[in-house]
């Protein structure tokens, strides 16, 4: 494991349409939507700034992102739930075609799966842990 902080604390990075913040006090990374009166305004923290808890900040933030959409994402979030590293077919061009949609830059780290089901991938990994 590499402790090597790589988000200094005051600094913060933007992912899909959150923010990952390196606090200033000693919460450590906090994932949350700027400008937000409901549960996104605190949405977990993640340890210090170190590139792995910056990763596990972003895949959270991608599952937040489908969360928020039910209408889009409701069938892949449940899939998800029930089975690990499941959800919808083609559900990376649903997402990428949702961040067009709606102005949002589609981050590098989320790629296509590389079977026919087109699942999201980070990293080219399975968004959920191994």
């Amino acid at each position: 494991m590499n402790n090597q902080i790589v988000l200094p604390k005051g600094e913060s990075i933007h992912f899909l349409d959150y923010i990952i913040m390196n606090c200033l006090n000693n919460d450590g990374l906090v994932l949350f939507k700027q400008n937000s009166n409901n549960y996104e305004y605190h949405l977990g923290n993640f340890g210090i700034g170190t590139q792995e808890n910056i990763d596990n900040a972003k895949k959270f933030a991608t599952l937040f992102f489908m969360v928020a959409r039910p209408e889009e994402f409701a069938t892949t979030v449940v899939n998800k739930m029930w089975r690990l590293n499941s959800g919808t077919q083609h559900e990376y061009f649903k997402l990428k075609n949702v961040c067009e949609k709606e102005n949002i830059q589609f981050p590098t780290e989320i790629t296509c799966g590389n079977s026919v089901n087109c699942m999201i991938y980070f990293n080219g990994k399975p968004l959920a842990p191994e």
